[in-house]
C-alpha cells in the first residue's frame, strides 16, 4: 500500500468524529431556527400576498370579462367563440397567483374553463365578475391560487437547509483544521521525539501546546538538559584541544575516544516543518468563492441565449471555456508555480476576480464564454501555485477532503443563496468582489520563500477512469441539469441540491468508509441514469451522486488531491461540456448522450482493473 493510501486521516480519530459532531450540531440548531423559530414569524406577513392574490383575481376576472364582453359586440355569441381555453390558460401560465378561469352563461353553466382547482384557499373563495351589456350576458369567474405562497414558502425551506449544510460543513472543516494544528500535529511531533530520545538521539523539541501531554514535555526537557549541557561543553574542549595540537598527535586519539558516541546526536533538533496559514485557508477561501459560480454560470448563459437552437452549444463552450481555462492554470502552476508564488496568487486571483465581477454589466454571451476562461485560468492558476509547493503537500488525505469536498460543497450553496437573494448579476458582482478580497489576503497568507513544486501524484488507469466517470456525472448532473434545466431561476432549490450533493460526498470522509474508486463511480453514473431513465426523484439522484463521488475521491487517498487528479476533474468538465455540445447536430440532449459515456467510462475503469489484477498475479507467479 502506498503511503498516499493510508485509510486513516492525519490526526486523532477523535478530532474527526467531534468535527463531524460539531457539523451536525450545527446544520441542526440552524435548521431547527429556521424552520421553528423564522419560518412561523415569516408565514405572518403572507397576508400581504393572500390579499394581493385577491387583487389580481380581481383584475383578471375584469379584463377577461372585457375581451368576452368585446367579442360579443362583434357578433360572436358566447357559445361559439373559439380559442378561449388556450387564451385562458396563456393568462394562467403568466399569473401563478390564479388557480383557475371559467366562463359561465347566464344560467351559470360552464362554458369554458382553464387550469386545475389544486393550491386553492377553498370553494368560497373566488371572484366574479360580469360579462355585461345591455343584459348580464354571462360571468368570469377567477379562483386564486396559493401557488405564490406556497413557493414562497417553499423557498425559505429550501433556502433554509442550503444554509445549514454550508453553515455545518464550514463549522466542521473549521473544526478539523484547528484541531489537526493546535492538537493533534503538537502531540504527535512529542510523541515522536521521545521515541527519538528513546533511540539515542536527543534533541530540542518545542513543548506542545497545554494539554494533558505538556507536562511530560517539560519532564523530558529537564532529564535531558544535564546531558546535552555536557556535551556541549566537552565538544568545547575538544575544539580548543584540536586547535591547539598543530603537529595533529592528538587527534587520533580523540577521534578514537569520542566514536563511540557518534552514534548519538546531541543539540540537533530535528527540522518541523509547520504548516503555513496560506496552504489550507488561502486555497480553500478561494476554490470556496470560486465554486460559488456553478449554479450561476450555465444559468446564465441558457438565459442569454433563451429559445434560440444554439442553446447546447452555448451551454458547452461555457463549461468547456471554464474547463480548458483551468487546465492551462494547472500548467502554468506546474511550470512557474514555484518560483512565482507571491505574484501569481495576487496576479491571477485578481485577474479572475475581474472577470467574474465584470458579469454584473455583461450583456454578450460570447464576451461571458471569455471571462468564464479568465476565471477558470486565474483560480486554478493561483491555487495549485500554492497546492503543488512543496510543504503544502504534507498530509494531503486530509487536505483533500477539507479543501476540496468543503469548496465544492460550500461555494456552490453560497452562490446559490446570494442569487436568490439580491439576483444573478448581483451574485456575480459580489463573487468578485469577495475573490479581490482573497486576493489581497493571498499576500499575506501564501508562501513568502521560492519553492520547489511537487511532482504530481499519478492514478493508475482504472483509478483515471473511475475518477473521470464520476466527475462526469457530477458536473452533468449539478451543472446540465440542476443549473441549466431543471430549476432555472429558482436559486434557493439550486443551492440545497448543491448543498445536499457536497455533504453527501463527505459521508465516506466522515465515516471512514473506503470501498474501491471503481464502486463510486459506478454507484454515480447508475444514480445518474436512473434519475432519466426511470424517474428517480431528484433528491435521491442528488444524495446517490454525491455519495459516488466522495467514495471514488476518498479512495483515492493523496492522490486524489494532487494535479493529476485535478487535470482529470477538469478533463471530465471538458468532456461534459462536449456532450452537451454534440446533442445540438444530433438534435438530442446533451444529458443523454452523458449517461452512456459515464457508463462508458466506468467500464473502462472494470476492464483495466481486472486487467492490471491479472498481470499483478502473473508476476506473482512468476
Amino acid at each position: 500500500m502506498k503511503k498516499s493510501d493510508r485509510p486513516h486521516l492525519s490526526g486523532a480519530a477523535g478530532s474527526t468524529r467531534a468535527a463531524v459532531a460539531t457539523a451536525l450540531l450545527i446544520m441542526a440548531v440552524v435548521l431547527a431556527t429556521a424552520l421553528f423559530v423564522l419560518l412561523p414569524r415569516i408565514e405572518r406577513s403572507f397576508e400581504a400576498l393572500d390579499t394581493r392574490s385577491d387583487h389580481v383575481a380581481t383584475s383578471i376576472a375584469e379584463s377577461v370579462a372585457a375581451d368576452v364582453h368585446r367579442a360579443i359586440g362583434l357578433g360572436i355569441p358566447l357559445d361559439a367563440m373559439r380559442g378561449v381555453e388556450p387564451y385562458l390558460d396563456n393568462i394562467l401560465s403568466a399569473n401563478p397567483s390564479v388557480a383557475e378561469i371559467r366562463v359561465l352563461d347566464p344560467t351559470e353553466r360552464t362554458l369554458y374553463a382553464a387550469g386545475e382547482p389544486g393550491l386553492v384557499y377553498g370553494a368560497h373563495r373566488e371572484v366574479r365578475a360580469a360579462i355585461s351589456g345591455e343584459s348580464l350576458d354571462g360571468t368570469i369567474v377567477v379562483v386564486p391560487s396559493r401557488q405564490m405562497l406556497q413557493r414562497v414558502h417553499d423557498h425559505i425551506v429550501e433556502a433554509a437547509i442550503a444554509i445549514a449544510i454550508a453553515a455545518g460543513i464550514a463549522a466542521g472543516v473549521f473544526y478539523r483544521i484547528v484541531a489537526l494544528e493546535r492538537r493533534d500535529l503538537p502531540q504527535a511531533r512529542f510523541v515522536v521525539g521521545g521515541r527519538a530520545v528513546s533511540h539515542g538521539v536527543f534533541a530540542d523539541f518545542s513543548a506542545p501546546r497545554p494539554g494533558p501531554f505538556q507536562p511530560l514535555g517539560q519532564a523530558a526537557a529537564r532529564l535531558t538538559v544535564g546531558l546535552r549541557r555536557g556535551q556541549r561543553r566537552l565538544q568545547s574542549v575538544v575544539d580548543e584541544v584540536r586547535a591547539l595540537d598543530v603537529t595533529h598527535t592528538l587527534h587520533e586519539r580523540i577521534g578514537a575516544a569520542l566514536a563511540p558516541l557518534s552514534a548519538y546526536r546531541f543539540d540537533r533538533p530535528f527540522k518541523v516543518r509547520r504548516l503555513e496559514v496560506g496552504f489550507v485557508w488561502w486555497p480553500l477561501l478561494l476554490l470556496t468563492m470560486a465554486m460559488a459560480t456553478r449554479p450561476l454560470a450555465t444559468n446564465f448563459a441558457e438565459d442569454r441565449v433563451g429559445d434560440d437552437p444554439i442553446l447546447p452549444l452555448v451551454i458547452a463552450a461555457t463549461m468547456a471555456a471554464s474547463g480548458l481555462g483551468g487546465l492551462f492554470g494547472l500548467l502554468a502552476a506546474r511550470l512557474l508555480g514555484g518560483r512565482l508564488s507571491k505574484l501569481v496568487t495576487l496576479v491571477a486571483t485578481l485577474a479572475a476576480a475581474i472577470a467574474i465581477g465584470s458579469t454584473f454589466i455583461l450583456r454578450d454571451v460570447t464576451i461571458f464564454i471569455a471571462t468564464n476562461a479568465v476565471a477558470g485560468f486565474g483560480v486554478w492558476f493561483a491555487a495549485f501555485t500554492v497546492l503543488l509547493a512543496e510543504g503544502a503537500g504534507a498530509r494531503r488525505p486530509w487536505r483533500a477532503a477539507l479543501v476540496f469536498l468543503a469548496a465544492a460543497a460550500i461555494g456552490p450553496a453560497f452562490g446559490g443563496l446570494i442569487a436568490e437573494s439580491v439576483g444573478r448579476r448581483f451574485a456575480f458582482l459580489t463573487i468578485g468582489v469577495l475573490l479581490a478580497i482573497v486576493a489581497l489576503a493571498s499576500t499575506a497568507g501564501a508562501p513568502r520563500r521560492v519553492r520547489r513544486v511537487r511532482t504530481l501524484f499519478t492514478l493508475g488507469p482504472s483509478e483515471t477512469f473511475a475518477l473521470a466517470a464520476a466527475a462526469m456525472t457530477i458536473f452533468t448532473w449539478s451543472d446540465l441539469y440542476v443549473s441549466a434545466a431543471a430549476f432555472t431561476e429558482n436559486y434557493a432549490t439550486m443551492a440545497m441540491h448543491f448543498a445536499i450533493l457536497g455533504a453527501a460526498s463527505f459521508v465516506p470522509v466522515a465515516t471512514g468508509a473506503r470501498p474501491p474508486a471503481l464502486f463510486g463511480a459506478a454507484l454515480a453514473a447508475a444514480a445518474l441514469a436512473a434519475a432519466f431513465l426511470i424517474d428517480l426523484p431528484a433528491i435521491v439522484a442528488t444524495v446517490s451522486i454525491g455519495l459516488g463521488f466522495g467514495f471514488t475521491i476518498h479512495a483515492l487517498g493523496a492522490r486524489g488531491f494532487g494535479g493529476t487528479a485535478a487535470a482529470i476533474i477538469l478533463a471530465a468538465l471538458v468532456l461534459t461540456a462536449l456532450c452537451e455540445g454534440f446533442g445540438y447536430p444530433l438534435a438530442f440532449a446533451g444529458i443523454m448522450i452523458a449517461i452512456p459515456v459515464a457508463g462508458l467510462l466506468v467500464l473502462l475503469s472494470l476492464l483495466t482493473a481486472l486487467a492490471s489484477g491479472r498481470a499483478r498475479r502473473t508476476r506473482g507467479h512468476r
